[in-house]
């Protein structure tokens, strides 16, 4: 089970009482404020009080910052001069006269990918909008609201 699916909690803390070692003052300061800044990163309060160790984990930071940016980037076909990427205009543009095989080829995208990126089309409010009896002029497809990314 995952970490993140199982925090069905509004607020975690744990305390531990701690005592000094033989180490000085300074050193275990420094060691104490580098693991303080380094959890506070991650959503985790750390911090000592009386002599208790105290861990918060506040679940709204610690799931922002856990899950941000999470899982492979998205990947984007450019046109042969790597300056423009396609996108959906150029697609349905395409898709009246080309099979899936041929598309691919041109977008130089694995099958799967190119799949999966034409379900997300066809779920778009892109493509529910666009008028039928005008695919086949691309100035049209181009001025359609949502035209994202292939």
């Amino acid at each position: 089970m995952k970490i993140a699916e199982s925090l069905d909690f509004e607020y975690i803390r744990l305390r531990y009482n701690i005592s000094k070692e033989e180490i000085e003052d300074a050193i275990r300061q420094r060691n104490f404020d580098n693991l303080k800044h380094l959890f506070g990163d991650v959503g985790i309060y750390m911090d000592i009080r009386g002599g208790n160790l105290l861990l918060s984990v506040f679940p709204a930071d610690y799931l922002k910052k856990r899950c941000r940016n999470a899982g492979r980037r998205k990947f984007v076909a450019w046109k042969k001069q790597g300056i423009e990427a396609y996108r959906y205009s150029d697609v349905v543009f395409m898709m009246r006269d080309k099979k899936d095989r041929q598309i691919i080829n041109i977008l130089d995208m694995p099958q799967a990918t190119y799949y999966r990126h034409k379900r997300m089309l066809y779920k778009s409010d892109y493509y529910k909008n666009l008028d039928i009896t005008r695919l086949s002029d691309m100035d049209y497809l181009r001025s359609v609201k949502g035209d994202k990314i292939f």
